[in-house]
């Protein structure tokens, strides 16, 4: 149980990195750190739980975007803007899908190994939070769609959907914190 609540404290940690902070264009939390961190406390549940083993494998396909995103400049910096525009939007599609999947299979993952502890309340919480990241997740895409229709609501709804994905993506690493904590006392 103590290796179980070390991996749930590297998760826990790891979503911090989630949270795009990048003041004067250098992300100071970069997703590559997180993403390493999730995998590496994944790899330590994969025996707990079928849905682990499914979430570290999407965090390989999420490594090489955030890899992407780290080299992006230098790759694409001589195409026409259209293309970078392009590819950028994609690519956020391709990683909000990936991100969706691995906190749900996360979640799921908790879920499960609560329910198997009889601590329904604990799974309904991983799974009250699983949701709130989705429409975190699903709110903050519609945001493409205002940037094309209208900048002015974009500039409106940015912060606001800025700070709800903070607050789910804390109440995400509260879950994981928990979660260390009851295995602690497992053990």
């Amino acid at each position: 149980m103590i290796t179980e609540a070390k991996a749930m404290r590297r998760i826990q940690w790891g979503f911090l990195f989630f949270i795009d902070y990048a003041p004067g264009g250098i992300d100071l939390l970069p997703d590559i750190v997180g993403l390493a961190l999730i995998w590496s406390g994944l790899n330590e549940l994969s025996a707990e739980s079928v849905r682990y083993r499914q979430a570290k494998n999407v965090c390989i396909p999420l490594i090489v975007l955030a890899i992407i995103e780290v080299l992006q400049p230098l790759l694409i910096s001589g195409t026409p803007s259209l293309f970078r525009a392009w590819f950028g939007v994609i690519r956020s599609v391709v990683e909000t899908g990936l991100n969706i999947t691995l906190v749900t299979l996360m979640c799921s993952g908790l879920r499960e190994i609560a329910l198997e502890r009889g601590q329904a309340s604990f799974a309904h919480t991983a799974r009250r939070r699983s949701l709130y990241f989705v429409i975190a997740l699903v709110c903050s895409m519609s945001m493409i769609g205002f940037a094309l229709a209208s900048p002015m609501v974009f500039s409106a709804m940015s912060a606001p959907m800025f700070l709800l994905y903070i607050i789910v993506v804390f109440m995400l690493m509260g879950l994981f914190g928990q979660a260390a904590k009851l295995a602690s006392k497992q053990s």
